[in-house]
């Protein structure tokens, strides 16, 4: 007997709490399962085979168990039929709205488990074909996805809700602080919690990270490991530098030996607005990087520690001169 309560979790963090509870092993195809996002199981004392049943009631999956594993396989197909037992898809329509009631033209709206899709028309309507038990999710930039398992409705209105503080962010640009949703120029913003990476330097952190940053890494000896970035490629082929201009707090200076954890706030001005506030030296780009300043209040100290290890994977056993030189005996005594 297990008590197992899942709210709005995917079916295979259900399974994998089930293993932990028990001594009971799934066996399973990934792709089988990753259709059901989200799956409700109401708290109780039941049977691992009772848990399953309610786990899997509104899917298109059953079971096997066999001693300790348990294997989840699709429902077998009928070899025949009849007209009554044929089920014919359900048509699901609906509208698609904000939090202010408007519609939401073009979300994109995809049954997860036949891939099929569509959008919705300028007036938020879609309509989509499914089965029960198959699951439809409603994305669009902006806004959270939201999934529904069908089950007898056919008509289900969305509501979607946006992405929390995503118009909001306040970003550092050449001439201070402005709300996300009032720029104008290219300006990226990366948080600071992805540049605490056990890299040596930030220039290699960055790089693959911001779109339009390219980053050269010529050596990899310590000390001489940082790479060369370029804002949108090369803007300049003669002897002058190409690098960007870095600006931390104001001064400029290089930014590899800043502590990832020091940065309050990272930066970077890509098109024609640098130009505007630096001139000449912004033309390659300008990566603005704020500081973390001193707060009242008792002292935090923390503490982080990385090692790595490195050795071989399989070392031969090599034979020592007495064996080395009976082996040579022997072969040369077998070919001459």
């Amino acid at each position: 007997m297990i008590s197992l309560e899942v709210k709005g979790k995917s079916l295979e963090y259900a399974l994998k709490e089930i293993e932990r509870t028990t001594s009971f092993r799934f066996v399973y195809k990934a792709d089988l399962i990753t259709p059901y996002h989200k799956v409700n199981l109401v708290k109780g004392t039941r049977s691992v085979a009772q848990t399953l049943d309610l786990l899997l009631s509104a899917t298109a999956l059953t079971y096997n168990a066999k001693g300790s594993y348990i294997l989840i396989k699709g429902k077998p197909a009928k070899a025949t039929a009849t007209a009554n037992e044929i089920k014919a898809e359900l048509k699901i329509t609906g509208t698609v709205r904000d939090q202010l009631g408007r519609e939401v033209a073009g979300v994109n709206v995809r049954n997860l488990l036949t891939s099929r899709g569509t959008i919705t028309d300028e007036k938020g309507n879609y309509s989509i074909l499914a089965n029960t038990g198959e699951v439809i999710e409603f994305s669009h930039v902006g806004y959270n996805s939201q999934q529904f398992t069908i089950t007898d409705r056919i008509v289900i209105n969305v509501t979607l809700e946006g992405t929390s503080g995503s118009l909001n962010d306040v970003v550092i640009i050449g001439f201070g602080q402005q709300k996300k949703i009032t720029t104008i120029g290219a300006q990226t913003t990366i948080k600071v919690e992805e540049l605490k990476q056990p890299v040596a330097n930030i220039s290699n952190v960055i790089t693959g990270r911001i779109a339009g940053i390219i980053g050269v890494q010529r050596s990899g000896e310590p000390g001489y490991d940082n790479a060369d970035i370029w804002i949108r490629g090369i803007s300049t082929f003669t002897n002058s530098s190409s690098n960007p201009l870095i600006l931390v707090d104001g001064v400029e200076r290089s930014f590899n030996n800043i502590d990832p954890e020091d940065i309050s706030s990272f930066s970077v001005l890509k098109d024609a607005s640098a130009t505007a506030v630096y001139g000449v030296r912004g033309a390659n780009g300008v990566i603005l990087i704020t500081l973390k300043k001193g707060k009242a209040g008792k002292p935090v100290i923390n503490f982080q520690f990385n090692r790595g290890i490195t050795q071989f994977t399989k070392v031969p056993k090599f034979a020592d001169g007495v064996t080395y030189r009976w082996l040579t005996k022997r072969i040369k005594a077998v070919i001459p």
